[in-house]
């Protein structure tokens, strides 16, 4: 995975940018804060083009695997 960079921590938000090859594709990460607690918004998206084959599904997929995993082994 590619370095993330913060891009405004005080409103919960960091990105990541994908390269694959020519491709270049946006991770977004937002935790927002709910009256319960908080949830966590994941995007990933395509600069270019209009199919990625399922890649960026995939990748958020993942993402979501680790965190369960994190939190599971806590």
């Amino acid at each position: 995975m590619n370095p993330l960079q913060v891009e405004d921590l005080s409103q919960g938000r960091v990105t990541s940018v994908h390269r694959a090859g020519f491709f270049k594709d946006d991770m977004e990460f937002v935790v927002a804060p709910t009256a319960y607690g908080s949830v966590l918004h994941v995007r990933s998206a395509s600069r270019t083009g209009h199919w990625d084959l399922g890649v960026n599904r995939f990748r958020v997929w993942r993402f979501l695997r680790a965190v369960r995993n994190t939190i599971e082994a806590t």
